[in-house]
């Protein structure tokens, strides 16, 4: 009982918390009345920080296209450390548990590539469009990539043939 009481109070506390940094009005921002509707906001690039590590990728969204069930859907996202210090994956977030990303916790030195493979549930059928966010230690810390693509049905047998109603069974 005490412990569901403590974790009640500690997840008030964080809710208070969260609802209270909400309301904070950025320094020479307008404050945005309940009427009034939201101002478009863009965010300016954050510029890179002076001797750290960047990452350049090769592609940062990759597009299947229309492919078969079953099929192979992975992916190798590759990338090369354009900046002056060593970057070290520490993270790649998958958006649903039909994405697989895996990667190395080297050191990537400035120069040198390093590797995102990314991995797809491709017996799943449709349309997919899935994020993978990167996270490291260079001068812009996120890094969003992506696979995209369309899983078609897997054409069935066209040697099976069905037995015909009443038929004899083959072999008899």
């Amino acid at each position: 009982m005490k412990t569901t009481i403590t974790f009640a109070s500690l997840f008030a506390v964080f809710l208070l918390q969260g609802s209270l940094f909400a309301q904070v009005v950025a320094p020479g921002s307008a404050p945005v009345s309940p009427t009034s509707p939201p101002a478009a906001v863009t965010a300016a690039p954050a510029p890179p920080v002076a001797g750290g590590g960047i990452l350049k990728f090769e592609e940062e969204v990759h597009d299947f296209g229309d492919m078969e069930q079953g099929g192979d859907a992975s992916f190798i996202f590759k990338f090369t450390n354009i900046g002056s210090e060593d970057i070290v994956i520490q993270d790649a977030k998958k958006s649903c548990g039909c994405t697989t990303p895996s990667f190395s916790t080297e050191p990537v030195k400035p120069g040198e590539q390093g590797e995102i493979h990314v991995k797809y549930d491709s017996m799943r059928l449709g349309g997919f469009n899935k994020p993978v966010t990167v996270i490291s230690n260079a001068s812009e810390p996120t890094k969003v990539i992506t696979i995209k693509g369309n899983i078609l049905a897997k054409p069935s047998d066209p040697t099976f043939v069905a037995p015909v109603q009443g038929a004899p069974a083959p072999g008899h």
